[in-house]
């Protein structure tokens, strides 16, 4: 039966105490949920959280090395029906497109300019990669490779970057922020 008594005659403390019950029933709301299995930890990238604090964990999906690998083949294809030589992987240019999917995950958008306003070139110098060119491509919602690639191919400057004659190394991130992320950034070293 729900008290009708007038919030005007009820003492205060009686206020706080009808109170009480709606204090404690939403308490216990708060969910601590375990990191996701299938993330990656990144350090030191430049990504932010809403708070200002560093992002240390991306989420990456469970499936990330045979996604990588489907990419990197439907890419080569493409190299090569346009009479190019397949791209190499390179750990380097894969943790720079990692860190990068990773700050875009974390802001929820795709972008080539990083949380702290790196560019593609920055990142590559992190990551330890000596160019003497350096392309990138990113997305966003692509679930699979498949489809990826064809929208980077649709898109004239993403085809071209694809299709750089002078790149001979590959990088690919994926990381899973509410929507797939994807980075590909293609290079060539000194």
């Amino acid at each position: 039966m729900p008290c009708r008594q007038n919030p005007a005659e009820a003492p205060g403390m009686t206020m706080r105490l009808l109170f009480l019950p709606l204090v404690l029933s939403l308490s216990a709301c708060v969910v601590v949920a375990p990191v996701p299995l299938g993330t990656v930890t990144m350090p030191g990238t430049a990504s932010t959280k809403s708070d200002g604090r560093p992002l240390t964990a991306c989420p990456a999906p469970a499936d990330a090395a045979s996604l990588r690998a489907s990419a990197l083949a439907q890419i080569n294809a493409r190299r090569k029906a346009a009479g190019l030589a397949p791209l190499r992987r390179s750990a380097a240019l894969e943790r720079a497109a990692q860190s990068q999917a990773c700050d875009n995950a974390a802001r929820g958008l795709y972008s080539h300019t990083g949380a702290d306003g790196s560019d593609l070139r920055t990142r590559m110098r992190r990551a330890g990669y000596a160019f003497r060119t350096g392309a990138e491509n990113t997305a966003m919602g692509f679930p699979e490779p498949g489809r990826l690639t064809e929208f980077w191919m649709r898109s004239p400057g993403h085809r071209q970057n694809i299709l750089l004659p002078a790149a001979r190394d590959i990088g690919i991130g994926i990381a899973d922020g509410g929507r797939r992320h994807w980075v590909m950034v293609a290079g060539a070293s000194r």
